[in-house]
């Protein structure tokens, strides 16, 4: 596997015939007539070294081996992916360009806990990638969680910070990337419906909320479990309805008493009128890529649980949260 790093962008070039993918799953998938030839972009919304970037990146080099195309992952940041979206959306629907998005999902049952604007700004991303995108396929769950330095005596665990914010009001702050976000939803389900009396702190970035921890400007760094923050942090919990076997050592929100679930679901999406039998095609590829060991390697060592999702399941359950804003906002 060659790559080549410039301005923001790797061409992934293809890899010879007979390689990891093909040889576990002993099968070629059958191209539809209308592929496209020459190189396919991925589009990924946030910056080259990031979760979703590690992922598209993956992705884009066993997708190569199996299509026999290049492949370019070009990095278009802002807007919490939106930007992203949008240039996918100006582009051909010839299935040439894709993306990696992650929809956050929450539970339909917690909106009347969430602000009013932030909740609309939160699920406007699902509302415009249900009308501009079609869902290929889902190759990722995360969840938001709860950090803090291994150092920290105050708290190491869920309850025992449950115990502290209760025991002082006013004195943990909370930072996270956007009140938009994950970790904004989190911190309006910690104050609205757990009644936590804290002072909640917004960051552009992960490093630099957990620059803020290490720093003594915050006391929790909220983030996905599934953030690389290194050996020294701990993670207090999170936002999963059921264990996940890849954390078997964190306990979920639910677990340690505090009743809140959240889904990111990361996929990968092309523009709406691409045509059916390439988002099938598509689909069929990240169903073997996510079931080969190469590849599930590979995103065990970056600390990222694979969960792939078909086109149909992965849109009902955007979906599903979109219609539940709709009859939320219309009560």
């Amino acid at each position: 596997m060659k790559k080549r790093l410039a301005a923001g962008m790797a061409v992934v070039m293809m890899l010879s015939t007979g390689g990891s993918v093909l040889a576990e799953s002993g099968a070629a998938l059958e191209k539809p007539a209308s592929w496209p030839e020459g190189t396919i972009t991925y589009e990924c919304g946030y910056n080259a070294g990031g979760t979703q970037d590690l992922m598209v990146r993956d992705l884009a080099r066993f997708a190569a081996e199996i299509t026999g195309n290049d492949y370019v992952v070009d990095n278009i940041t802002g807007g919490s992916g939106l930007i992203m979206v949008n240039d996918v959306f100006s582009r051909d629907a010839d299935g040439t360009t894709a993306c990696i998005y992650s929809c956050t999902i929450p539970t339909v049952a917690d909106f009347e806990y969430f602000d009013p604007e932030l909740l609309a700004s939160l699920v406007k991303a699902d509302l415009q990638i249900g009308e501009q995108m079609t869902a290929v396929s889902q190759v990722n769950t995360d969840y938001p969680a709860m950090f803090v330095p291994k150092t920290e005596e105050r708290f190491q665990t869920l309850e025992e910070l449950g115990e502290y914010v209760q025991a002082h009001p006013g004195e943990v702050s909370f930072g996270a990337t956007g009140a938009s976000g994950n970790g904004g939803l989190m911190l309006q389900t910690l104050m609205n419906k757990f009644n936590w009396d804290i002072n909640d702190v917004y960051y552009d970035s992960t490093p630099e909320n957990q620059a803020a921890v290490l720093s003594g400007d915050i006391d929790v760094m909220c983030a996905t479990v599934a953030a690389n923050v290194g050996e020294d942090w701990t993670c207090l919990g999170y936002a999963a309805e059921e264990p996940d076997a890849a954390y078997p050592d964190i306990k979920t929100f639910k677990e340690a008493g505090f009743d809140f679930v959240a889904v990111m679901r990361r996929g990968m999406f092309v523009k709406k009128g691409t045509d059916q039998a390439i988002v099938d095609y598509m689909d069929d590829m990240y169903q073997q890529i996510t079931s080969s060991q190469e590849y599930l390697d590979s995103q065990t060592s970056y600390g990222y649980a694979v969960d792939y999702m078909d086109s149909e399941a992965f849109q009902a359950a955007i979906d599903e949260v979109v219609e539940g804003y709709n009859s939320f906002t219309t009560k």
